[in-house]
């Protein structure tokens, strides 16, 4: 998530950018008329999770041509409506989808696969031709606060389609998952996601945080670290390219939803190998994969409420302005006597916007620095012993002086004591002269005798 410097703006207020990524909640979702690419001729009809499995065991066990990413693209949940590529028969998925009160459609979102099969992304590679035509600038941004500025989409998820099984770790739930994140950030939205079900309008408000993290020895990021698959590095993506790599080195292929240019694992690989590893390292992350955090990250502080959905005379506008059509009554396939309750049994409704155009910024400061540091023992000198800079160079001043002082005396005592030493010498030798001239006085007078 950046700032869109292409955006004037008055005052405080931020442009911005962002994706929202909307995924199915179940990992591989089949539906009944889906058809492989193996066999097209052959309509596949699932009733129970029985009936999936029998299917995995008796088609893909065992054939190398089948393709799970292929098999997920036209049989898992997808965004289906009159822009998509499906045919004009296929139910819509897309019931309605307004980004700041202007309509958008399935061409505003890109697809991408992830732990829970087919998942869209908004506001992520849509195309200049697009924006063009609907007269709106890339990346889309949200400038004011609250839903009316924001994102606004409702999906008919189609539960009734579900083939979960236990037997394949398959979920629980109804509903779909989602997560806001920044362009650069791979959306891991198995273990970050948010979720919301069927018959509630879920009002998504979020504020985002830049974090700046500090590197050893204060604190634990690594600038320099790189990542193969992503420009960026997140944890997130480290993550994933840890688990790649020992995927790969064990089972000599990889899920079907990770990067890299390796062959897609089988049925067999991804039960009896796959996933075996990718559990062996969510177990024990922390030391499977060396995955620091990011020294620079933004993060979105994500605030969810809910209420019911739809009310009555609201749900029969709707169920008539979008032809829902009730499903035909099957064995596994629950009775809808209106089309209120379908919508409430099959039907996400979502609001996602800022609360605010302010952001947050959470800087990892060290915890003492050089200037710190001397204060910090100036401070204890001075409480405890009551030592300052001016009593330190008081001190200093006093010994200098005191040593002049003392050299000063010294040079004068060893002045004085060389002066006493010469005294008797100069003394002596004066008498010595006088007494020779005396002599020679004495001497002269008796020669003339």
């Amino acid at each position: 998530m950046e700032k869109n410097n292409l955006i004037s703006l008055s005052g405080s207020v931020t442009g911005k950018d962002i994706e929202y990524d909307s995924n199915d909640h179940s990992n591989l979702r089949v539906k009944r008329q889906a058809v492989l690419d193996s066999k097209p001729e052959e309509p596949l009809s699932y009733t129970t999770s029985e009936n999936f499995i029998d299917f995995l065991n008796n088609t893909a066990s065992g054939n190398e041509t089948f393709n799970f990413a292929k098999f997920t693209r036209r049989a898992g949940w997808q965004l289906v409506d009159k822009y998509s590529s499906h045919g004009p028969e296929e139910p819509k998925t897309l019931l309605h989808c307004k980004y700041r009160g202007k309509k958008c459609d399935s061409r505003w979102f890109d697809h991408k696969f992830g732990a829970y099969g087919n998942c869209y992304t908004f506001n992520h590679k849509i195309p200049v031709s697009l924006a063009k035509e609907e007269g709106v600038n890339l990346p889309l941004i949200q400038d004011s606060a609250g839903p009316i500025g924001g994102l606004e989409i409702m999906l008919d998820i189609q539960t009734w389609e579900y083939a979960e099984a236990m037997e394949l770790l398959g979920n629980s739930e109804l509903g779909l998952k989602f997560i806001v994140h920044t362009p650069y950030q791979t959306p891991v939205i198995n273990a970050m996601g948010y979720s919301t079900g069927p018959g509630q309008k879920a009002f998504v408000g979020f504020n985002k945080n830049k974090v700046s993290n500090l590197y050893p020895p204060w604190g634990k990021c690594n600038p320099e670290r790189k990542l193969t698959y992503a420009d960026h590095y997140t944890v997130e993506a480290c993550a994933i390219e840890c688990k790649l790599s020992r995927v790969v080195a064990q089972c000599q292929c990889k899920p079907y939803y990770f990067p890299g240019d390796f062959d897609d694992c089988n049925y067999e690989q991804l039960s009896q190998c796959a996933f075996i590893e990718i559990a062996k390292i969510n177990a024990n992350f922390g030391e499977e994969c060396d995955c620091p955090i990011a020294c620079k990250n933004e993060e979105f502080d994500v605030k969810l409420s809910y209420a019911s959905f739809p009310n009555i005379p609201y749900g029969g506008d709707l169920g008539k302005k979008f032809k829902i059509t009730l499903p035909e009554v099957q064995p596994g396939v629950p009775e809808y006597g209106t089309q209120v309750q379908y919508i409430r049994g099959n039907v996400v409704s979502l609001d996602l916007y800022y609360e605010s155009m302010s952001e947050t910024e959470t800087v990892q400061n060290k915890a003492m620095d050089s200037t710190a540091l001397l204060g910090s023992i100036g401070g204890h000198l001075g409480l405890f012993i009551g030592c300052s800079v001016l009593t330190a160079v008081e001190f200093l001043e006093c010994i200098i002086m005191s040593t002049l002082g003392h050299c000063k005396t010294a040079k004068r005592r060893r002045e004085l004591s060389l002066k006493k030493t010469h005294e008797p010498e100069l003394e002596e030798n004066n008498h010595s002269y006088h007494n020779k001239a005396h002599f020679n006085e004495n001497g002269n007078g008796s020669s003339d005798v």
